[in-house]
């Protein structure tokens, strides 16, 4: 697992997205009772690009591990104030705000992020469906926001290329990826637009950080397969 493998105290999200996965769709998982749901992704006349900060920081593993400790210390705090939660999916913003004199700061901006970015997932899910691609963006910028300032595991350089993308004509929205520290970027981009768009994001970060971006078009696409391969019918082709 990657918890012993990598040290980090991770979830299934990348496994479970790799083996699952399924073309043209996004997956609504929940990690506790591993019931899954796929709803149709259809972002045309719009494009995802992934732009890969090409940078990794120290912080990476010890922020990483810090944020479930966190997590699990707001909760201890809030049952040692009378409530009854098992973990933050237990929480609403109400509860977090009640008991917010008595948290310190840090621990009720994770519990602030870990809530709202639950509810803009449902939120996703309802504005794929309704094709209403300004909420969409408007989402994937508010957890940027929320990764940057409460969760705190964004940095400099994806701060800078979410700053770029945003100024953009084209770009709807856009927010980091992963684990944080360094990594990816996920980017709504209108095609008619999208080739200026990379070309001017990639330019500008390159300019500001001194680090050149790599990018990958997002193709939406069914998880791992087993491939049966015939030797003899290989050789003879």
């Amino acid at each position: 697992s990657n918890n012993s493998f990598l040290d980090i105290q991770s979830g299934i999200l990348d496994q479970f997205s790799s083996v699952f996965g399924k073309a043209n769709h996004c997956m609504l998982l929940d990690c506790q009772s591993r019931d899954y749901a796929y709803h149709s992704l259809q972002v045309k006349p719009y494009r995802l690009a992934l732009i890969n900060s090409n940078v990794k920081h120290e912080n990476l593993t010890s922020g990483y591990n810090d944020r479930p400790a966190e997590c699990k210390e707001l909760i201890g705090l809030l049952n040692a104030n009378g409530c009854n939660v098992e973990s933050l999916r237990d929480v609403s913003l109400e509860m977090l705000l009640k008991h917010k004199a008595k948290l310190p700061p840090k621990l009720f901006n994770r519990g602030k992020f870990i809530i709202e970015e639950n509810a803009r997932v449902l939120s996703f899910i309802e504005a794929m469906a309704d094709s209403d691609f300004n909420l969409i963006g408007d989402l994937l910028v508010q957890s940027h926001r929320g990764l940057q300032l409460e969760y705190e595991v964004s940095c400099v350089e994806l701060d800078i290329l979410i700053e770029i993308a945003l100024s953009q004509e084209g770009v709807l929205g856009g927010r980091m990826m992963g684990g944080g520290f360094g990594g990816c970027t996920l980017n709504l981009i209108h095609e008619d637009h999208f080739d200026q768009a990379i070309e001017s994001i990639t330019s500008g970060y390159l300019e500001r950080t001194g680090v050149a971006a790599t990018v990958y078009p997002v193709v939406l696409s069914d998880g791992v397969q087993l491939l049966h391969y015939s030797i003899a019918k290989a050789e003879s082709a």
